[in-house]
């Protein structure tokens, strides 16, 4: 992605991939259609080498087929947001709703 050379592209699929930027992206969006320019104000964070490399080993195994570890991962990014159980329930919640609005 341009604008985040601190950032491999592999440390950034499980912020990509995670239950935060979806949710993040609807409440400033509002809509389903990502555009590059939406993708560049998603707020990346700055993480440091050893986290980024953890990042990366798990989506490694991710890759190579095995999905278990894609909760871990979403787990990682709520840390790393500093996320707490409240606030992934409040999160969820409002996915959910927002599922619901959208017309098919």
């Amino acid at each position: 992605l341009p604008g985040l050379p601190r950032l491999k592209m592999k440390a950034a699929l499980p912020f990509l991939n995670s239950r935060v930027f979806p949710y993040i992206f609807t409440k400033k969006f509002r809509t389903r259609k990502i555009l590059k320019g939406g993708l560049e104000t998603l707020p990346f964070p700055t993480i440091d080498a050893p986290t980024c490399r953890k990042l990366e080993r798990q989506v490694d195994v991710c890759m190579g087929g095995d999905y278990r570890p894609a909760e871990e991962l979403d787990q990682m990014v709520f840390e790393i947001f500093g996320l707490t159980d409240v606030d992934v329930m409040k999160m969820e919640a409002g996915l959910a709703a927002e599922a619901k609005r959208v017309v098919l």
